[in-house]
């Protein structure tokens, strides 16, 4: 089975309400701190002990709850997402701005204290969950956020995906944990698969 931590998104009335509690940038969808961490993480449990599962599934195009997947018993879990694997980073590296979203929109740093906070608590559990992290090594951030685009191009024929300046606005949500992954996470994955600007993989670590 395959599973999306995409795919455990709070839908977006949970999402303005963490928002009107916490800060008005969690009313968008992507960090730590919008996903439904509970039942992710009671599912990956239950997986464990051999119990059958129904996952959740999540329409990324009208941003609700989709058709979950059928009943499975599959014993091979593979989990992805964008974060997985990520540490909480120490304070004073939350303090500079690291893109014109986090100088305009949050100033005093609210929210990627508590997106930082939200890393620290169910996603580390998720992570422990596991047995290997693969980490797909994106050469660049501009890569990062070209493979993005190329992943909205079936929503946009559908009249649904963002447009392109809608697209970089949110990419920069992401900025900054995708910045950190380069940081730790060649010290933290089991497996590294080094790909190129197309996508393509350069190269395995460990070569095996």
């Amino acid at each position: 089975d395959v599973v999306s931590l995409d795919d455990y998104y709070l839908e977006p009335a949970e999402r303005f309400n963490r928002a009107q509690l916490w800060h008005p940038l969690f009313a968008e969808r992507g960090v730590p701190g919008t996903h439904d961490t509970a039942l992710l993480l009671s599912q990956l449990q239950a997986f464990r002990r051999g119990e059958t599962q129904v996952w959740r599934r999540y329409d990324k195009g009208l941003d609700c709850i989709a058709q979950p997947s059928e009943q499975t018993k599959a014993r091979l879990l593979i989990l992805e997402g964008w974060c997985l694997g990520l540490q909480p980073l120490a304070d004073h590296a939350l303090l500079s701005n690291c893109n014109v979203l986090e100088q305009q929109q949050d100033p005093d740093a609210i929210w990627r204290r508590k997106v930082n906070q939200q890393l620290g608590a169910d996603y580390q559990q998720i992570w422990q969950a596991s047995d290997r992290l693969i980490w797909l090594n994106a050469p660049d951030w501009k890569a990062v956020c070209r493979w993005r685009a190329w992943q909205e191009l079936p929503l946009q024929q559908q009249g649904l995906g963002k447009s392109p300046a809608e697209l970089e606005h949110f990419m920069l949500y992401f900025e900054r944990l995708t910045g950190e992954s380069w940081r730790q996470l060649p010290d933290r994955a089991d497996f590294i698969l080094n790909l190129d600007q197309d996508h393509k993989l350069l190269s395995l670590t460990p070569d095996e």
